[in-house]
């Protein structure tokens, strides 16, 4: 196929792509095109006219008059020549004329002898069909104003096909634009009866605290009745919070929530309010009564604070108890008594188990369960986690298999939580596995991200049981809860704790059996190497604004074989404390930026540098001394400028644990008598030990004697343990404090004590080593 025949091929595809737009074969007759047929053939005196359109296998009429149709093959159309040359054509002798004298419409029905037709020319400059007009004689002459009319009507018959699309087109818009009013006004329908069931209180506000619109909802009517300005309904310190609210939803368009108290009809009503930006200077308003929610978060929490309390301390006692006759302090049992004792220890750390992950799951529920997030070395926690539950797999006949093909790896993370989800998976997979057989934990570093993955060498988890082994309280079956124990909790606390890390948890099928459980964290960014092999194992941080005092810190501690660390603002030495353990600081307190009072009390914060050792040295650290006393209970010395250099040392050797080989002398304030007893068994060879059961009792022996550190319950009869904090913090040097209660600290009082341990979440070893660690 030449260019030519190409070129022409394509232009009859457009040409009907542009007859099949006006969607116009094979419809109905219409008036308009009759009357046009009508009167071409009046005005040019013949007795056939036709409006005929032609496609690519056919001809077919629209309008016809005098005949019946001069449908037909395309083959035979006068009408296709017409849509070939584009041009007018008049065949005055049909019979005469080569192209046409065996044309089965010239030798047969309706007899064509004359034929004219001009060409409907559209709008894009396509002919589609023609205007014939049709004698059955021969006709001459055919006039050139003759001409001229067929041609108009042809054109008439153009402009009738394009006002013909207009108008469908018309309709379509018209019959959408009423479809879409009419889902609009259902839409409308559905909004204004669903706002008329919301109880939500909602306001239209502008900028200035206006009301443009109201609808009270469940709220007392008479609050709002008359209502101009949200501040003729809410007190002025709730009215100063909701603008601020306002303002700040309408210029970072973001909806803000907070809570206030509602007055009215002589009842305070809790509510919750939200503020969302609607235009520009205006915004929607939201108060629902949250009344009957806080009054159940309120029972919830009493609830919890009482479980807390009276089933943590008895089986704390109970559990050290049997602890301690377990390890034969008192002597060798016989074996099947050493046998119930064994049956009673296990039973009663399972029931430890099922009541903190109970409380676990509520405070998950409510956002209040604590992270203390800090670098972590993942690797290093796995494989303690490993070491630590091999005792738990020797009991199932289970080894465990430790590989890490990454070395270390840090992430940002709460250890003791991450803990948890370790020694879950672990235990899970132990469980699940045959005896004999082993639990591959595995560590793997993928991009930026580092997975843990478990393999145990189980039957594989029933596909029935997939979707919801995530879910609290999930087992496969009431068969695997009394032959294998487990509370169903601990996979959903995993979950939690693991997507609180912005990380994902998961399992999948092994290929050779089993099922592998992992989760993945993200890492955290290169940290400075550490020292070599040669380096010291002490090692403390200084942050000193002046780079010359800060070197010859770092020169003097180095001949003390102190390896020191120099930082230069308080900025500088918090990302050094995520990044590094360190033994001590020495902070300066004139820092730029933030001072060093403000920096210190973020330490005491912080879990992680609660009980850092901590050095002053400050030109004006006499002045200061009294100011922060009260809030630094490790603050070890305090240096004034320039330094002494034995005292400097002398100091930092204290901050770096004092070498007393004397017994520490402890305060133990308890209530429960026989959690004294278990207490005062358990620190019997480490300390030497006074117990109270009172505040009163423990002022009195403040008042008499000087202690190390106090053991410290929060619930007593005669008040709350915390009330003695003052009265250890006047002391020199400051008495740290180990709160050993049932009930968990909030924030603040956390920051006031050296550590804080959860009665019933506390091992006797836990109890030791914690207590070592601060009266070393």
């Amino acid at each position: 196929m030449n260019h030519d025949q190409t070129s022409e091929h394509e232009r009859e595809n457009e040409r009907l792509l542009e007859l099949a737009r006006f969607d116009i074969l094979d419809t109905l007759p219409e008036a308009a095109y009759d009357n046009i047929v009508w009167l071409a053939a009046h005005t040019l005196n013949v007795p056939i006219a036709a409006i005929n359109f032609v496609d690519d296998q056919r001809q077919w009429s629209k309008a016809c008059i005098g005949t019946l149709t001069l449908a037909g093959d395309r083959r035979h159309s006068f009408c296709a020549h017409v849509v070939h040359t584009r041009e007018t054509m008049v065949v005055p002798n049909t019979r005469q004329d080569p192209r046409f004298q065996h044309n089965p419409f010239v030798t047969g029905e309706p007899t064509i002898q004359f034929y004219a037709g001009a060409p409907i020319i559209t709008g894009a400059g396509h002919v589609i069909g023609s205007l014939c007009a049709i004698d059955r004689k021969p006709r001459l002459p055919f006039s050139q104003q003759e001409r001229e009319v067929l041609e108009r009507f042809a054109a008439l018959v153009a402009s009738e096909l394009e006002l013909r699309v207009s108008q469908r087109a018309v309709e379509q818009t018209l019959a959408y634009a009423q479809a879409t009013n009419a889902r609009l006004q259902a839409s409308e329908a559905q909004n204004t009866a669903l706002l008329s069931a919301i109880p939500d209180t909602l306001i239209h506000l502008n900028n200035q605290g206006r009301v443009l619109s109201l609808q009270a909802g469940a709220l007392s009517p008479t609050v709002f009745r008359g209502a101009q300005h949200i501040q003729d309904v809410l007190p002025p310190q709730e009215t100063e919070a909701l603008q601020r609210a306002i303002h700040s939803s309408l210029h970072e368009n973001d909806v803000l929530c907070l809570e206030m108290l509602l007055s009215g009809d002589s009842v305070a009503t809790e509510c919750e309010v939200r503020c969302v930006r609607i235009q520009d200077d205006e915004v929607l308003v939201m108060l629902r009564d949250v009344s009957d929610r806080k009054r159940v978060e309120r029972m919830k929490s009493e609830f919890v604070s009482t479980v807390s309390h009276e089933l943590r301390t008895p089986l704390t006692s109970i559990r050290g108890s049997l602890s301690l006759i377990a390890s034969g302090i008192f002597g060798e049992l016989q074996p099947r008594g050493q046998n119930l004792v064994g049956i009673a220890l296990s039973s009663t750390e399972r029931l430890v188990r099922l009541i903190n992950d109970l409380l676990d799951v509520e405070k998950l529920e409510s956002g209040k369960l604590d992270f203390h997030i800090k670098a972590v070395d993942l690797g290093s926690l796995t494989e303690q986690s490993v070491d630590a539950n091999r005792g738990y797999a020797q009991q199932y006949d289970v080894n465990l298999e430790y590989l890490n093909d990454s070395g270390d790896v840090r992430i940002q993370g709460d250890p003791d939580r991450l803990t948890q989800v370790l020694a879950n998976l672990i235990s899970n997979a132990v469980k699940f596995s045959p005896r004999g057989e082993t639990v591959t934990i595995a560590l793997g570093r993928h991009a930026d991200r580092v997975r843990v993955s478990v393999r145990d060498r189980g039957e594989g988890i029933p596909q029935e049981f997939r979707s919801r082994i995530f879910q609290r309280f999930a087992q496969a079956n009431a068969a695997d809860t009394r032959e294998r124990g487990g509370t169903g909790l601990g996979l959903s606390i995993s979950r939690a704790i693991v997507e609180r890390h912005g990380g994902t948890i998961a399992f999948n099928d092994h290929p050779e059996g089993g099922t592998v459980f992992w989760f993945e964290l993200p890492v955290l960014s290169p940290a400075t190497p550490t020292a070599g092999p040669g380096a010291v194992s002490r090692r403390v941080l200084v942050c000193e604004d002046d780079p010359n005092i800060a070197h010859v810190l770092q020169l003097t501690l180095q001949k003390a074989n102190i390896t020191a660390d120099l930082t230069y603002s308080a900025e500088e030495a918090e990302q050094r404390l995520l990044e590094h353990t360190y033994d001590a600081l020495l902070v300066d307190l004139l820092l730029p930026g933030k001072d060093g009072i403000s920096f210190i009390r973020e330490l005491r914060s912080r879990p992680q540098t609660a009980d850092l050792p901590i050095v002053v040295l400050s030109a004006v650290a006499d002045e200061t001394k009294s100011t922060l006393l009260g809030d630094a209970l490790y603050v070890v010395d305090w240096l004034n400028k320039p330094l002494d250099t034995p005292r400097l040392l002398s100091a930092v050797r204290l901050a770096l644990r004092r070498d007393d080989h004397s017994k520490p002398h402890v305060l133990h304030v308890e209530d429960d008598a026989d959690l004294r007893e278990v207490v005062g068994q358990v620190l019997g060879e480490l300390t030497r030990i006074t117990q109270v059961g009172s505040v009163a009792g423990a002022l009195t022996e403040l008042q008499l004697s000087q202690f190390d550190l106090v053991l410290l319950d929060l619930g007593l009869p005669d008040g709350n343990g915390l009330e003695l904090l003052p009265h250890l913090r006047a002391q020199f040097p400051p008495v740290p404090v180990l709160v050993f209660s049932a009930s968990e600290l909030d924030r603040p009082s956390v920051e006031r004590v050296a550590a804080a341990l959860m009665k019933s979440q506390t091992s006797n070893e836990t109890l030791v080593q914690t207590i070592q660690a601060l009266i070393k």
